[in-house]
């Protein structure tokens, strides 16, 4: 079972409508994970707490442009710092 955005979302909504004064901010809303039910919920909470509208723009879960490898680690070896190892190295 996935992370809910959704409380997350309320807490920013309210910051939104608290610091925004009569017009709200452009807000843009981002996920790479959530399903279909949480964006519709979340949608209407922005449409009903601030009138917001949010466009949708899915483009769907397939990343041609994204890979990933698992790589072999020692037990004491600190996982953060193989980023900088392999900083530059592209596998497109």
């Amino acid at each position: 079972m996935g992370h809910d955005f959704r409380p997350d979302y309320r807490n920013v909504s309210r910051f939104i409508k608290k610091f925004s004064g009569d017009y709200p901010a452009p807000v843009l809303c981002l996920t790479a994970t959530a399903k279909p039910e949480v964006v519709r919920d979340i949608r209407e909470h922005f449409k009903a707490c601030l009138g917001i509208d949010l466009m949708l723009l899915d483009g769907g879960a397939v990343r041609m442009n994204l890979s990933f490898a698992v790589l072999p680690a020692q037990r004491n070896h600190q996982a953060g710092r193989y980023p900088e190892r392999y900083r530059g190295q592209s596998s497109g």
